[in-house]
């Protein structure tokens, strides 16, 4: 079953940003941006399963604002092409239907002003 994407924004929270699809809930935060030193943005991504089934592959979709190049990523591996306002990650790892799961920073390249559109987590739905 397909449930539609849910963004909800905050101006208090402009960092963060909260959103739910299908069986994952999905948090991230930008937390290093170029100014502060480093010429890449790193981004925290976190999800929360909630199923009733298990997992062996999980599928992270990012959109952004602007182009951007993709990097490293230390719990998941680039999905096809790695680079565009568009990216794909797999994380293969067995998740039960309530793990929190962790893709750590998804480190990428961009120019000034880049932001978090969208961003789903989505499984290969094993029981």
């Amino acid at each position: 079953m397909y449930n539609k994407p849910l963004i909800l924004t905050n101006d208090d929270m402009a960092e963060g940003v909260y959103a739910a699809s299908g069986c994952f809930t999905v948090t991230w935060n930008i937390h290093q941006r170029p100014e502060v030193g480093r010429g890449d943005y790193r981004i925290q991504v976190n999800a929360q399963h909630s199923a009733s089934h298990t997992c062996t592959e999980q599928y992270l979709t990012i959109t952004f604002n602007q182009t951007v190049t993709f990097k490293e990523c230390g719990a998941a591996s680039i999905d096809g092409s790695a680079s565009g306002t568009v990216i794909r990650l797999t994380r293969r790892n067995f998740a039960n239907g309530n793990d929190n799961i962790g893709f750590g920073d998804v480190v990428v390249e961009s120019d000034a002003g880049l932001s978090v559109i969208s961003m789903v987590v989505t499984d290969n739905g094993m029981n």
